[in-house]
């Protein structure tokens, strides 16, 4: 039987950089629900966290989409091939 969701647990960077890498199914974190055929707009990561301070809370970087958060938190990624409403959400407990 083939899992309908699976839960990640990704860290943001120094910069609050989360990256997940090429998604191919929608996926949810903190409510909020992405589609990865959604065309972001590319930007390049770059070494100093304030040239980038200006880019979306979501973007692209080649083949990741990059979500804009808080430095070194946990965020729970759900990738769910359904509805959104079979994802629940794992709470931080950090």
């Amino acid at each position: 039987m083939e899992s309908l969701i699976i839960f990640q647990l990704l860290t943001a960077n120094h910069c609050g950089m989360v990256f997940v890498e090429n998604p191919r199914q929608m996926f949810m974190t903190e409510n909020n629900i992405i589609m990865p055929k959604f065309p972001f707009n590319e930007y390049q990561i770059k070494n100093n966290c304030l040239e980038m301070s200006s880019y979306p809370q979501i973007f692209r970087s080649e083949k990741d989409i990059v979500l804009r958060k808080e430095p070194y938190k946990h965020y729970n990624i759900c990738f769910f091939n359904l509805s959104p409403s079979e994802c629940q959400i794992i709470e931080d407990n950090n």
